[in-house]
């Protein structure tokens, strides 16, 4: 497969460029005009997101921090669920906030057997893009 691709782009880089006709009132050799699209929104920055599981006996929490200024904005906790039809699928769980100092906390279930795993979301805002932490999984062990 590589070979193949290498090939392709050495035969397009090899291909002879093709000449744009002058008009008789022109002197100026032809030049190669290009058009830059506008850049997609994915190419904001996206703030730092950390995610971490504490438990305090039965009873457990996910928290985190937000980079960028994030103070006293919503935080969105996604679970991963899973169908037969569908497959699996983070989905919306809880909604929290953040604090003064951008930290955010927010209970959590954990089942008795088998594993869960959470994500934090922070939507688009200030010229940042959507951002999302690292997924966990929690279990008892």
């Amino acid at each position: 497969m590589k070979r193949t691709t290498s090939l392709l782009v050495s035969a397009v880089l090899m291909a002879p460029a093709v000449q744009l006709a002058a008009s008789p009132a022109q002197s100026a050799p032809p030049r190669l005009v290009t058009q830059v699209a506008a850049a997609p929104a994915s190419a904001k920055p996206t703030r730092t997101v950390t995610i971490a599981g504490v438990n305090k006996g039965r009873k457990v929490w996910v928290k985190g921090k937000v980079s960028g200024g994030y103070k006293h904005k919503r935080v969105i906790i996604l679970k991963r669920k899973c169908t037969k039809q569908n497959g699996c699928a983070m989905v919306k769980y809880s909604r929290v906030r953040t604090d003064d100092r951008n930290r955010y906390k927010a209970r959590v279930q954990v089942p008795d057997k088998g594993k869960v795993k959470y994500q934090a979301k922070v939507k688009a805002s200030g010229g940042y893009a959507v951002s999302f932490s690292p997924k966990i999984t929690l279990w008892w062990s």
